[in-house]
């Protein structure tokens, strides 16, 4: 009679971790869920805050250097400028980001910079990460440009006299 109710304990504790442990596992995935459905995705953050940012840009710079050159206008070097409106729209609706696995998690400080300005106040401060990649300033991280956007930024570099190399592995500046 005493080993019944020993089994019976026993099997009720088992029974009572197993339901803890889904009852835990179920809180645990509904708050991973929570948090996943109100942080801001990466590509959400790019494809529509920073596109709010340059919606009102009225010249882009594209100069060449590390960040602290490029924030120091007269050090970095200026490799072209635009102010042509249709141009600077046609730019800002090539720019569209995708969600996916970067290509390394590249720790460079990326020398090609597209600076968008409205007036002379500088809006916005992307660099172009070995052609695949925007890092911004206001955002920590980079993001994929989808395989379309990368081709069309790269294109549209190569037309302004940037070779192809040099828009996707630009040298060390010296």
């Amino acid at each position: 009679m005493n080993s019944i109710r020993t089994r019976r304990r026993w099997q009720f504790s088992l029974q009572a971790i197993f339901v803890a442990t889904v009852v835990a596992l179920c809180a645990i995935w509904i708050g991973i869920s929570i948090t996943r459905i109100l942080t801001p995705r990466p590509d959400w953050v790019y494809n529509q805050q920073l596109h709010q940012v340059i919606a009102t840009a009225n010249r882009i710079d594209v100069r060449y250097g590390h960040e602290q050159e490029v924030a120091n206008t007269s050090i970095a070097k200026l490799m072209f400028s635009i102010d042509a409106k249709d141009e600077i729209a046609d730019v800002r609706r090539q720019l569209r980001f995708e969600r996916r696995q970067s290509f390394g998690g590249c720790s460079c400080v990326g020398l090609l910079h597209i600076q968008w300005y409205r007036d002379n106040h500088l809006v916005a401060d992307t660099s172009l990460i070995h052609g695949q990649s925007i890092r911004w300033n206001a955002v920590p991280g980079d993001m994929s440009l989808t395989d379309r956007s990368a081709k069309r930024i790269q294109q549209w570099l190569t037309r302004h006299g940037l070779s192809p190399t040099f828009v996707t592995d630009p040298p060390w500046p010296n």
